[in-house]
C-alpha cells in the first residue's frame, strides 16, 4: 500500500532531523555512562580496601574529567562536519 504523497515529505524530514540529532543524543549516554562506570570501579575498590568514600570520590572525579574530556572531543568532531 503506498503512502500518501502530503506523508511523504514529513517522514523524510522527521528522519532526517533524527539522523543529524543522534550523535548529540548519544553523548549524554556517554558521558553519564563513564562517570557511573568509573564510580562503580571507585566503589568496587572501597568495598574491598575498607576505604570508603575515598575509592568513589576519586572514581566520580575521574570519571567526570574523563567523560568531559570526551565529551568536548566529540563536540569539536562533530561541529567540523559538513
Amino acid at each position: 500500500m503506498a503512502e500518501p504523497e502530503s506523508e511523504r515529505p514529513v517522514r523524510e524530514t522527521r528522519e532526517h532531523i533524527i539522523r543529524q540529532l543522534a550523535p548529540y543524543l548519544a553523548l549524554g549516554w556517554q558521558l553519564s555512562v563513564t562517570i557511573c562506570m568509573l564510580g562503580g570501579i571507585g566503589w568496587l575498590i572501597d568495598s574491598q580496601c575498607d576505604s570508603s568514600p575515598i575509592g568513589l570520590l576519586v572514581g566520580l572525579i575521574v570519571g567526570a574529567s574523563v567523560g568531559l574530556i570526551q565529551f568536548f572531543r566529540t563536540i569539536g568532531q562533530l561541529s567540523k562536519r559538513p
